[in-house]
C-alpha cells in the first residue's frame, strides 16, 4: 500500500476585500454598504500534475508506454470578482 508517491503539489491561494460605506438615502437606509471582494486560485500558476498512471499487474508494468507518466494538469490560475450591495 502507497508505494507509488505522486507527483508534488502546490498552490497559494489569495483572497482581498475592501468595504464602502454608502451615503445615507431612503432607497438604501443609512447602514448601506458595497463590498468588492477578489479570489486567485492557484495565484503563482504553477503546473500542479495528476496522479501517475497506474499498472494494476505485473505485465501491465512492462507493457505499459504510460506508465509512470502523469496523466494530466491540473487547473491553472482561477480569478474571481464579487460584488455584494448590503443594505
Amino acid at each position: 500500500r502507497n508505494i507509488f508517491e505522486g507527483p508534488g503539489f502546490t498552490q497559494l491561494d489569495l483572497s482581498f476585500g475592501k468595504n464602502f460605506l454608502l451615503p445615507n438615502s431612503r432607497v438604501l437606509g443609512e447602514n448601506a454598504k458595497l463590498e468588492f471582494r477578489s479570489n486567485f486560485f492557484n495565484a503563482l500558476n504553477i503546473l500542479n500534475l495528476e496522479s501517475l498512471a497506474p499498472a494494476t499487474a505485473p505485465t501491465d508494468v512492462v507493457n505499459a508506454g504510460q506508465f509512470g507518466r502523469p496523466l494530466d494538469g491540473l487547473s491553472g490560475r482561477v480569478i474571481e470578482f464579487q460584488l455584494r450591495l448590503s443594505f
